[in-house]
């Protein structure tokens, strides 16, 4: 599911100081998300340019999924309980 958040970006969000700016934890969250980049892959397994398109629409398309689960989780620790976020249908 394009949706749903590597545990480890899951872990960093919550493991940051109250202190730390809710944008700059944004950044870093998506800044991580690199980790598991179709285009990032592709680029390293020398894919021809001419296909870099569909690997960047399909990072995009997972970058446009996340956010607002990675903004709730960011948002419930700064203001709220610090609760898991409820499931993505």
């Amino acid at each position: 599911n394009r949706a749903d958040i590597p545990q480890h970006v899951v872990t960093m969000l919550n493991n940051f100081p109250a202190q730390l700016h809710p944008m700059s934890q944004f950044s870093a969250a998506i800044t991580v998300l690199n980790l598991n980049s179709k285009f990032a892959k592709a680029y390293s397994d020398n894919v021809p340019k001419s296909k870099y398109w569909e690997y960047i629409y399909e990072d995009s398309m997972d970058l446009i999924a996340k956010l607002p689960t990675i903004a709730a989780i960011i948002y419930r620790n700064l203001y709220r309980d610090g609760t898991a976020v409820g499931a993505i249908d």
